[in-house]
């Protein structure tokens, strides 16, 4: 029995001497994405959370600035993962993105396939999401900057309003301006189809991309926004137009 114990102790100690080594250099994970519209982002951690993500675009100094500082850190795992992104110019920023990268001699970069939840956010995330980093442009929805440049006036359309403080407002008329706009309680996909429907039976009409208008912006909540797109989407609106003023 000794003589077992007397072989068997080494390897124990080897086996808790290796996982500590094992756990002492496990890295932070820094998960970088870049996508059409010279955007990019990042978050810190190991499971991907929507509301981590920091974004900025390539031109912004003091947010290059400080990634560089932060992925050239060699006790740092950097997995980048360029996105194919719904529009043009995908592949041009992530050229980009590598420049800078060489540029500023960051070696510890692995190159890395997103996920299906990260494929998913990212491609729903649409107009919405991006609206912040660059002027509006045609990607999964028309997407003109105001509804002066979309709508002749005296139109009637079915306006709603998305906004920051994760609330959801409507309004059918011709005014086109940010009054008399009513409130969606509770936010469901159920009771947003049910003020479609409701529209349509009281007024005759049936609402398409030229008759329905989303207002949002970048601080506008993406939750918030999922729920209306699945709305119009069961209502069988697969095309609408989003603006972010009403000049």
């Amino acid at each position: 029995m000794s003589m077992k114990l007397s072989f068997l102790l080494p390897l124990i100690i080897c086996f808790i001497s290796c996982s500590q080594n094992s756990a002492s250099e496990k890295k932070e994970i820094i998960h970088v994405y870049s996508s059409s519209r010279d955007s990019i982002f990042y978050f810190v951690g190991e499971k991907f959370e929507p509301g981590n993500l920091i974004k900025a675009v390539i031109n912004d100094s003091v947010f290059i600035a400080k990634l560089i500082k932060m992925i050239s850190d060699t006790n740092k795992t950097i997995l980048y993962k360029p996105l194919a992104g719904n529009s043009g110019g995908a592949g041009e920023t992530m050229v980009n993105v590598m420049a800078i990268f060489q540029k500023n001699n960051v070696q510890n970069i692995i190159p890395a396939l997103v996920d299906s939840a990260e494929m998913r956010y990212f491609n729903d995330i649409s107009f919405l999401e991006y609206a912040s980093a660059r002027p509006p442009e045609v990607i999964a929805v028309k997407s003109p900057t105001s509804v002066s440049s979309t709508v002749p006036a005296g139109t009637a359309v079915l306006f709603f309003w998305l906004t920051k403080e994760d609330k959801l407002y409507y309004k059918y008329d011709s005014t086109h301006d940010d009054k008399n706009f009513i409130q969606i309680k509770p936010i469901t996909v159920k009771k947003i189809q049910q003020v479609i429907s409701e529209l349509e039976r009281k007024n005759g009409i049936t609402f398409n991309e030229n008759n329905l208008l989303v207002k949002g912006d970048g601080s506008s909540l993406y939750p918030v926004f999922k729920k209306l797109k699945e709305a119009l989407k069961q209502k069988e609106i697969f095309k609408f137009r989003i603006v972010t003023s009403t000049e």
